[in-house]
């Protein structure tokens, strides 16, 4: 079990595709292509933004989806680049201008590809932060859409990962991001 340098064991749960931290940080885990699976996580927008569907028990009034709902519109509504998230924006600063999350709060995502070939999930890869954009309380499980806030970084990002020895060739001499985005649309 991983744990901190203190011992203290850390534990979430692993089904319901969300670990919450301190500081207003919430980590956000998305399968693409799982075979079988009832929800289809997808990329959208050529890759700037991607679908989330929350866990069984997750509804719109749950903590977590309240959570993520606050931190992702306050981190769109700060983000210059989505002008057109003006439906999303809230008011994040106190009384003294001073924002509420102290600027440490935000969403990562951690995104992992289902590799058809060797019947299992590949590891997750970091792909930064994301933003609201939208959701659909209406739907169950409930569905999210998030803007990539770091996509330029991504898509520019120049650390390259061979391809998998298994004949993947369209995968050689691309960064992790560019090899995600060809798996998720195989």
């Amino acid at each position: 079990r991983p744990s901190l340098s203190d011992g203290t064991m850390l534990r979430f749960n692993k089904y319901s595709g969300i670990c919450e931290w301190k500081n207003d940080v919430i980590f956000l885990w998305v399968n693409i292509g799982a075979p079988g699976s009832e929800v289809v996580n997808e990329f959208l927008q050529g890759g700037k933004q991607i679908t989330w569907f929350g866990g069984s028990r997750m509804h719109q009034h749950t903590p977590a989806i309240q959570n993520l709902l606050r931190i992702g519109k306050m981190v769109s509504s700060s983000n210059n680049n989505h002008p057109d998230l003006s439906a999303a924006r809230v008011d994040n600063t106190n009384n003294e201008g001073r924002s509420n999350s102290g600027g440490k709060g935000g969403i990562i995502l951690w995104c992992r590809v289902y590799d058809q070939t060797k019947r299992t999930f590949l590891p997750y890869t970091c792909l930064g932060r994301v933003g609201y954009r939208s959701h659909d309380p209406d739907v169950h499980p409930i569905q999210f859409v998030w803007d990539l806030l770091d996509y330029e970084v991504l898509v520019e990002g120049n650390m390259v990962v061979n391809g998998e020895e298994n004949g993947v060739d369209n995968l050689r001499g691309k960064n992790a991001f560019e090899q995600i985005m060809i798996q998720a649309n195989e």
